[in-house]
C-alpha cells in the first residue's frame, strides 16, 4: 500500500489504480481486520469476490477456499 500512496501522490505513475484484488486474512479472535483491509483497498481497485477469513490456523476448507479466490483473481488479471 505504500507504493499506491506514493504512486497517488506522485503525478504520472499508475500504481494500483483500478487493479483486481482479493482479501483473505486470518486472526486471532473478532475478525475486525477484515473491515479495515477492505475500506484501504476499496479505493484501490475492483475486488474479485467477497474476502476469505479464518479464526487461527486455517482449515482444509478454508484453505480450498484461499485457492478458490487465488484462482478468481488470476482470472481477472489475465482479463
Amino acid at each position: 500500500m505504500d507504493d499506491q500512496y506514493i504512486a497517488h501522490v506522485r503525478k504520472g505513475m499508475q500504481g494500483l489504480k483500478s487493479k483486481p484484488y482479493a482479501l483473505f486474512h486470518s486472526h486471532g479472535g473478532g475478525g475486525r481486520v477484515r473491515e479495515a483491509m477492505a475500506s484501504l483497498f476499496s479505493r484501490v481497485g475492483t475486488q474479485v469476490r467477497d474476502p476469505v477469513g479464518s479464526r487461527g490456523y486455517p482449515d482444509p476448507d478454508v484453505l480450498a477456499q484461499y485457492r478458490s479466490l487465488g484462482q478468481s483473481l488470476a482470472e481477472a488479471v489475465l482479463r
